[in-house]
């Protein structure tokens, strides 16, 4: 059988999406169980191999569906025309910050697999990857000169150091 994977946004299916991240950011990637993420969504347990397959297919739609969200409102700010290059990306970092801060086990886990065993095949690595670009581009309208390799560079470190106090939330 093949299944939507843009299911209606009150299916069965995107119910139990949507239960994985509120369960992700309540329990944390290490405590989450297919049993909590069945129950908030007010289904059989039975559901969630039913759709995904396995308790890993659903995190990794739940990742998806987080990193969808956040991309939406990231290519919003990004194209905004009203703001110059530099006030765009003082928002993106700002959004992102708090983001991080405001949904820090949910943050962790788009990074768990990165961190845990160097893994960068996520849904947050591959799905954020072309706004690098993008970042790295107004980043470098704003500093005339700036090559594109120190550009990057200078991206990936900025978005790190925005992104790292999720890793430590709570201390």
């Amino acid at each position: 059988m093949k299944r939507n994977k843009e299911p209606e946004p009150d299916s069965p299916r995107q119910r139990l999406v949507n239960a994985a991240i509120e369960q992700l950011e309540k329990l944390g990637m290490a405590r989450l169980t297919v049993r909590d993420v069945a129950a908030a969504a007010g289904a059989n347990i039975a559901a969630v191999n039913y759709h995904f397959g396995s308790k890993e297919a659903l995190v990794e739609a739940a990742l998806e569906g987080a990193v969808r969200h956040l991309l939406e409102d990231v290519r919003a700010g990004l194209s905004r025309t009203d703001l110059d290059p530099r006030a765009r990306l003082q928002q993106l970092l700002s959004y992102l910050l708090e983001g991080s801060l405001r949904f820090p086990r949910l943050s962790k886990a788009q990074l768990h697999a990165a961190f845990s065993g160097e893994d960068y095949s996520g849904p947050f690595f591959r799905m954020f990857a072309p706004v690098l670009g993008q970042v790295r581009d107004l980043a470098r309208s704003e500093v005339p000169g700036l090559s594109e390799s120190v550009a990057t560079r200078r991206t990936i470190a900025t978005l790190s150091a925005v992104l790292f106090p999720a890793l430590f939330s709570g201390l």
